[in-house]
């Protein structure tokens, strides 16, 4: 059986889940807030179809879409670990709620994925456990692109759209908030944020963020960031060409030297105001 149960409320475990085509909702009590989430962290956020946090998302995007994804990276021992490649998972569901966990290079990683019963934010939890003999050296960093439109602007005026992104930021994120609406139907002006903080163990800002596409890929693209592979430096202040851009929630966390057996522990907020 594909499923093996582990209570009596419907939660089960799924070994190797990347083999088999799966996506879980996410959602508060109301539906303020609906996400799709897939075993390699591919999925839409969403408020309604004018409001998405991240791009849109079919059942094919969930495995050929980078974009969709919600990704995570651990540079360790020299090595960059992207937690939507698959690993020695295993995949724990339940009554809204997504959980992966993995072993890979002496560490073992707990995503842990949901939106709470009375608040419209999914909230995404990374537990990371030196399981090795030694003392490993992580740097990690999220990497979240921030779509911040409806849906039609998929494909119908994506870099026009684009060009009235607007972020600002703060020690623990970004926001995104578009000067405009922008359609076929007509323009006006835009009141939704688009937001994501982050932190790390007891409340730590992150060391820094590439808060937009070009920051963080630089010469690179999606497979080969400069951020990840060439140590581009995050950055605390807006810069102004930073606006007009595709906006993306990419925090740096401080590096860490985990001894055995102990523990580092990221959150994400992701939400949409208006």
């Amino acid at each position: 059986m594909l499923y093996r149960f582990i209570d009596d409320f419907g939660a089960f475990l799924i070994k190797n889940p990347h083999r088999y085509k799966l996506y879980f909702p996410l959602a508060d009590a109301n539906g303020r807030l609906l996400s799709a989430i897939a075993p390699n962290l591919s999925g839409d956020i969403k408020k309604d179809n004018e409001h998405f946090l991240t791009q849109p998302a079919s059942v094919e995007d969930l495995r050929s879409s980078p974009l969709c994804c919600r990704e995570f990276f651990i540079n360790c021992a020299g090595k960059v670990i992207r937690l939507s490649h698959p690993g020695q998972d295993t995949l724990e569901a339940g009554f809204l709620y997504h959980k992966i966990t993995k072993k890979i290079k002496g560490l073992e990683i707990e995503i842990l994925n949901f939106i709470p019963f009375d608040l419209p934010v999914e909230i995404m939890r990374i537990k990371v456990k030196n399981i090795s003999r030694k003392k490993l050296e992580i740097v990690p960093t999220s990497f979240i692109p921030l779509y911040g439109r409806s849906e039609k602007n998929l494909r119908d005026h994506r870099h026009v759209s684009s060009l009235l992104n607007r972020v600002s930021l703060d020690k623990f994120g970004i926001s995104l908030k578009p000067s405009m609406v922008f359609d076929e139907k007509g323009h006006k002006l835009n009141s939704a944020i688009y937001y994501c903080r982050g932190f790390e163990g007891g409340n730590i800002a992150p060391l820094g963020q590439y808060p937009t596409l070009d920051s963080f890929f630089g010469v690179g693209d999606i497979y080969s960031p400069d951020a990840i592979f060439k140590g581009a430096l995050p950055i605390n202040k807006k810069k102004k060409e930073f606006d007009g851009k595709e906006a993306c929630a990419a925090l740096r966390f401080h590096p860490r030297r985990l001894p055995p057996n102990k523990e580092a522990l990221y959150h994400l907020f992701l939400g949409i105001e208006e």
